[in-house]
């Protein structure tokens, strides 16, 4: 079927964003701060690409003294808010990206603002 035939055209896949760039997202986004102690703690991991971000839960509930569980159902509300993408491995555990979420606006650069479009 074409997309004149009624099919969707595939989505396209968004670029993850840098470290430098989810950090001013979620300093800029009007979040909790034991939401944003979890993004800080999870960009202190990450490389300057916004890649190899994901400590180990248990790391992470040692650095913010949590629990393990705890940080698993920050990790779940942050993944429902669109800070956070869950891709499942074949025959091995999930992996996480970060994500901003649609609509939100931060800068980049004083004077600049910079507006995520939508998802969807």
């Amino acid at each position: 079927m074409t997309a004149a035939a009624g099919t969707h055209p595939a989505p396209v896949p968004r670029a993850r964003p840098t470290r430098f760039e989810w950090e001013r997202a979620f300093r800029s986004a009007r979040l909790p701060r034991h939401l944003q102690l979890v993004l800080f703690h999870v960009a202190s991991y990450m490389d300057h690409s916004g890649r190899n971000a994901w400590p180990a839960v248990g790391t992470l509930a040692d650095d913010m003294g949590y629990s393990r569980r705890r940080v698993f159902q920050l990790l779940a509300e942050l993944e429902a808010l669109g800070w956070v993408e869950t891709v499942e491995r074949a025959g091995s555990s999930s992996e996480r990206h970060p994500a901003i979420p649609g609509g939100v606006n931060f800068r980049l650069h004083p004077g600049d603002e910079t507006q995520i479009a939508p998802q969807g």
